[in-house]
């Protein structure tokens, strides 16, 4: 028995300790295709695209209130 406590109570020493950390190697980015564009020419192309689907699901729902 005092084997067993004396057991949980390293466990709970060992426990309370921080984890050791290892040392983070950054990742390479991938090549998007975009690193050469301004952040003008990014916020038009980001601004049409949601305009782009804004107008899909628009025909979508009227299509749906039509069939209703």
């Amino acid at each position: 028995m005092e084997m067993a406590r004396l057991g949980s109570a390293l466990a709970s020493i060992v426990s309370i300790t921080p984890p050791r950390r290892r040392k983070i190697e950054p990742i390479p980015l991938l090549e998007t295709g975009y690193e050469g564009r301004t952040d003008q020419e990014a916020l038009w192309s980001d601004f049409m695209a949601v305009g782009t689907d804004m107008r899909v699901a628009m025909r979508k729902h009227e299509q749906s209130i039509i069939r209703e």
